[in-house]
């Protein structure tokens, strides 16, 4: 079984009704798969989602949740990404708290984090990425 947590992007993705993703998405979860949102992306979608006010993507968001893991961050995720944000910037490096967030609730409960954005998640050391728009 794997575990998977989806980032901003492949949500978005989703909403826009985007089929390879989507149907990627379905394919894991007929297979078992473990789907999480990290508390970070429900964060960035919710807020995209009030601001657009999308109903009609609010509703789809919803109903896509209800099939998905949703849990809270543990401390240790928040410590995890502190130390990393330290380590990126030390050595040049910065990415967005909620980029940063996000890799360390993946990296805390052993999650492959599912982005378009490998670019700068590959920067994230014990971070396992996978990229559902190239197949």
């Amino acid at each position: 079984m794997n575990t998977y947590a989806l980032d901003t992007d492949v949500i978005s993705f989703i909403l826009k009704g985007d089929e390879n993703i989507a149907t990627r998405f379905r394919r894991e979860l007929e297979n078992g798969s473990r789907i999480s949102v990290p508390p970070p992306v429900l964060y960035e979608i919710r807020r995209w989602l009030i601001f657009n006010s999308s109903g009609n993507r609010s509703r789809l968001f919803n109903d896509l949740c209800s099939e998905l893991v949703m849990e809270d961050m543990r401390l240790n995720a928040f410590e995890l990404a502190a130390a990393e944000h330290a380590r990126l910037k030390r050595d040049g490096y910065t990415l967005g708290d909620a980029d940063i967030l996000i890799a360390g609730y993946c990296v805390d409960n052993n999650y492959t984090l599912v982005t378009n954005n490998t670019k700068h998640y590959s920067l994230i050391e014990g971070l396992d990425i996978e990229d559902w728009t190239v197949e």
